[in-house]
Formats: structure tokens, C-alpha cells, sequence
């Protein structure tokens, strides 16, 4: 192969004696047809106007009592699951999450944060992972920067998110997720948002890629 690529690169060096170093061709033309086409035949016809929250829900309606999550020890049906996050979804909507309305989340990696992930989306929002093993100063600086009515947190970080949004000039809103709120869900939320409807904003250093 490496002979293949040496040869590939005379023989462009013969065809193109003026060209730049870094533009002559070492790839074979059959390999780059391989890694250029072949290898990214990845086209699906996925319907306009379907949503993720959309595919768990008909996930639900086909298999309700089957594992969706297991986490720290427990399961979650899919219809149990899908229960959570419709009473959190309609508590945020009765705060005025719709589309566009963006909605923080400050969770471990945990059931919570799922169920979190899938109500913002029923409620229409957009999600903001807000990670506690941020810094305070970095927590601050999202949530000026968004400027998120609602924050959806863990009891066990509430004290400190309060302390951070202590400056802030528009306090947020905060939710604790426990199982006081998501005890009882009898109302699906209506679901307001489409497929072009803004999803998430992610915060990240210049190093993630």
C-alpha cells in the first residue's frame, strides 16, 4: 500500500512539476473512491417533522413495560420513564418553556438527567448542560450568557446554585428534580416544537472539538 501511495505521488510530481508539496496526490484514485464515497454512503430517509421525544413516545406506545434505562441500580420502563418526564415537562411549560425557551440542566450523570433531557424537549425548549463539575465562575458565566429562565437541578446541588446566581442581575427559576414532583403524571404534555425547532446549546472549550 505504501508503495501503492509512494508511486501515486511520482507520478502526480511527473503530471504537476509546478504543484505545491501539499497538494500533489498520494491516494490511489480506487482508494480515495473507498474512503470518499463508498465508506460514506450514510444517507437515511429519516421523515421530516419527526423529533427524538416523538420516537421515544412511539417507542413507548410499542413496548411500554420493557427496560428503557437502567441506572445506579434501577430500572425504568418506558412507560415509566415516559411518565416522569411528562410531569416535569408540564411543570415547565407552566413556567413558559416553549420553543426557543432555553432550559438549564445542572445534574450528575444520573435517571434524573435523562428524564430531564426528554421533558425539556416535550415542553418544547432547548436544552443547556450546565455540568457541576464546572467551576462556579464558568456555571455563572453560561447562565448570564443565556440567560436561561429555568434551571432544572438535584437537590444536592440547589445551595450552590443559588449562591452562583447571587449576582446575577435575572435570577433564574429552579426546579429540583425528586420524587415529591414527579410523583403523579396524568396529563401528556402537547408537544410545540418541529423538527426545525432549536434543540440544544452546547458550551465547550476550543479543545472538544
Amino acid at each position: 500500500r505504501m508503495i501503492d501511495h509512494f508511486e501515486t505521488l511520482l507520478g502526480g510530481i511527473v503530471a504537476n512539476p509546478d504543484m505545491a508539496c501539499g497538494e500533489l496526490p498520494i491516494i490511489p484514485e480506487p482508494e480515495r473512491q473507498t474512503l470518499l464515497v463508498e465508506w460514506n454512503k450514510t444517507d437515511f430517509d429519516y421523515p421530516p417533522g419527526n423529533t427524538m421525544h416523538g420516537k421515544f413516545e412511539q417507542q413507548v406506545a410499542l413496548q411500554p413495560d420493557a427496560i428503557a434505562l437502567l441506572a445506579d441500580g434501577e430500572n425504568y420502563s418506558y412507560r415509566e420513564l415516559n411518565r416522569r418526564a411528562n410531569k416535569l415537562a408540564t411543570k415547565l411549560q407552566q413556567l413558559g418553556v416553549g420553543p426557543e425557551v432555553l432550559v438549564a440542566m445542572c445534574s450528575e450523570r444520573c435517571a434524573e438527567l435523562i428524564i430531564g433531557l426528554f421533558a425539556i424537549q416535550k415542553a418544547g425548549g432547548a436544552y443547556v448542560p450546565v455540568s457541576p463539575q464546572y467551576p462556579d465562575e464558568r456555571i455563572r458565566f453560561i447562565l448570564t450568557d443565556t440567560d436561561a429562565p429555568v434551571v432544572i437541578s438535584d437537590a444536592g446541588l440547589l445551595s450552590r446554585l443559588n449562591t452562583v446566581v447571587k449576582r446575577l442581575d435575572n435570577k433564574p427559576e429552579f426546579i429540583c428534580i425528586d420524587d415529591s414532583l414527579l410523583a403523579t403524571a396524568k396529563v401528556k404534555p402537547p408537544s410545540k416544537i418541529s423538527a426545525s425547532s432549536l434543540a440544544y446549546i452546547l458550551y465547550t472549550s476550543g479543545t472538544t472539538g
